[in-house]
């Protein structure tokens, strides 16, 4: 299957968000079978079109909405029968972000992005986004999800349906071992109406896969209300720089305030250094000799061992089986962004 990223797929999530009500993003739907295990329920299988068969389950900003077809609504268009929280509070994974199930009980989502019960849709084209697609991207072009994106501003995709590719394209680019760290926001203290990037499309079923990998360890951050999920192969020097962004607060939807903090960052996450010096030059700054010491100081400081990639080869393996020969607890390599 081509990579989700054809100009028809945004063109299709534009159909999709103007036929539903105001403030909803339809991004993505999964029959109900995978619908069932959260957002994309971790399947790799691509769904078929909906049609008269049955429901469907479309994901439309953090929340998942069962759908049928609207008696005399014209083809292609689907009723909201149940809508739920693409994440729940009580669910047995969460524990591995700790303080994130508490926000969620006091506030599943943005209220403003969710589709109510008995609302319709038109669903008039085929699905904009499918993990199996999205798998193929990050195979078929792992830079735009490892190196920090591009100095040209080459985008995934428009608005909202770029922004949940490249979450979940983050994930899975660490489940797959191109990468040895992410970042994830799952809280936005400081704007309620803001959809964290842990809450996207397929970003739920990825973050609860990770959760089970006995390779990855999650390290959170807090800053003034706002949580973010720091998530590494459990190897050096990884999990060193992990607890160092946490060590400062830092929050993946917040932008660093300087030039050192902004470089820093993005050498901790392995971006490409022209992407870079391309992020502090959007700020208006410039990351001088001086400061590109400083950090490669602070940088070595933290670890004596160097990122290796791919930090993993093959399917993850399950908890409780020891690792392959030389792979250690999560091998020892990594890029990451976000």
């Amino acid at each position: 299957m081509a990579p989700p990223l054809a100009p028809g797929d945004a063109a299709w999530a534009r159909r999709a968000a103007a036929a539903g009500p105001a403030g909803a993003r339809v991004l993505a739907w999964v029959p109900p079978a995978r619908g069932a295990g959260g957002v994309g329920g971790g399947a790799a299988a691509a769904p078929a079109p909906p049609g008269p068969a049955g429901a469907a389950v479309a994901v439309v900003g953090a929340w998942r909405a069962e759908l049928e077809e609207a008696a005399g609504g014209g083809e292609g268009v689907w009723r909201a029968v149940r809508v739920d929280p693409a994440v729940v509070p009580g669910e047995a994974w969460l524990r591995r972000f700790p303080g994130w199930a508490d926000r969620l009980a006091a506030a599943p989502a943005p209220g403003a992005l969710r589709l109510g019960e008995g609302e319709e849709l038109e669903l008039g084209g085929p699905p904009v986004a499918t993990l199996e697609g999205l798998g193929a991207a990050v195979g078929g072009r792992p830079g735009v999800w490892t190196a920090g994106g591009g100095a040209k501003g080459e985008p995934l995709a428009e608005g909202e349906l770029g922004d949940a590719l490249r979450s979940a394209g983050e994930l899975l680019a660490l489940q797959r071992g191109l990468r040895g760290i992410t970042m994830t926001q799952l809280h936005v203290g400081w704007d309620a109406a803001e959809l964290p990037s842990g809450l996207r499309p397929f970003a739920p079923a990825l973050l609860r896969e990770l959760a089970g990998d006995p390779d990855i360890e999650v390290v959170m951050s807090e800053l003034e209300g706002s949580l973010t999920a720091i998530l590494c192969c459990r190897s050096e020097p990884f999990l060193s720089y992990a607890r160092h962004l946490a060590g400062f607060g830092c929050q993946a939807a917040l932008e660093a305030g300087s030039p050192f903090y902004r470089v820093l960052v993005g050498r901790l996450l392995g971006y490409a250094p022209e992407n870079i010096a391309a992020h502090v030059a959007a700020a208006g700054w410039e990351a001088g000799p001086a400061v590109l010491r400083e950090v490669e100081a602070e940088v070595r400081a933290l670890s004596p061992a160097r990122p290796r990639l791919p930090w993993r080869r093959g399917a993850p393996r399950r908890p409780g089986r020891r690792p392959a020969p030389g792979r250690g607890g999560g091998g020892g390599g990594g890029f990451g962004r976000k």
